[in-house]
């Protein structure tokens, strides 16, 4: 009949968008939902499903990610490291390349990343309307709030590019150290395009390290590894 014709149409293309947002999920270089928080949501790259996040999500390029109030979401990088995204943030998954190579956009909102050493042919990345973020090894805080986006770094350090509307400006890259921190809003660009210093850092305050450090809590060992807790708690 008519109606199961509908139905049958409507359960495939639900079929289609799982696939589309989950892989295998032991794939390498893949991210995989471990654990959600409140109103987590994930939409499909071409915009044309949403729905709720769950564990053991694998997810795959183009898709969506975003948070609701009082949400998070954590996420492990392989075996090399979680990501946990904080309440009503949105973040998209770029590119992911097998031999564990990731691009992220973040457009609002704030993450933590704790990453061990990366191989030397790993790459990963994150992207805001004004700063470009490249790491091998690290933990860190990004934020975006409108026009303006802030790295704070615990441990490691981090290569930051000025950015206009997620395209990198030029310039060299510069490197923030851990306890540092850099905010970059539009004019960030055209400093950078000069050829000129288009920030400045600043130190982290004992108070701040301490609620970065809080926003790691509860993440399950077997996620955050000793090896990576100890990377932030020793900083």
């Amino acid at each position: 009949t008519r109606a199961r014709a509908h139905r049958i149409s409507i359960a495939a293309a639900l079929v289609l968008f799982a696939l589309s947002c989950s892989r295998e999920r032991e794939a390498p270089g893949m991210l995989n939902v471990e654990t959600v928080v409140s109103t987590v949501r994930i939409t499909a790259a071409d915009g044309s499903a949403t729905r709720d996040a769950r564990p053991g999500d694998a997810l795959a390029p183009g898709c969506l990610i975003s948070t609701g109030p009082r949400a998070l979401a954590d996420l492990t990088y392989g075996k090399t490291g979680v990501v946990r995204i904080l309440e009503r943030a949105s973040v998209r998954v770029d590119s992911l390349i097998e031999s564990l190579q990731a691009d992220i956009r973040m457009d609002s909102g704030s993450m933590i990343v704790v990453l061990d050493r990366l191989r030397k042919d790993a790459r990963f990345r994150i992207t805001t309307p004004t700063m470009i973020l490249s790491v091998r090894g690290t933990g860190f805080r990004v934020t975006v709030t409108g026009n303006r986006a802030r790295v704070d770094v615990l441990k490691g350090a981090v290569a930051v590019s000025a950015a206009r509307q997620g395209v990198e400006a030029g310039g060299a890259p510069m490197d923030i150290g851990p306890g540092s921190f850099i905010e970059l809003d539009d004019s960030a660009a055209k400093r950078a395009e000069d050829g000129r210093d288009f920030a400045k850092t600043g130190r982290l305050g004992g108070e701040e390290m301490e609620a970065i450090r809080a926003t790691l809590r509860g993440i399950d060992e077997r996620v955050l590894s000793e090896l990576l807790l100890k990377k932030v708690r020793r900083t």
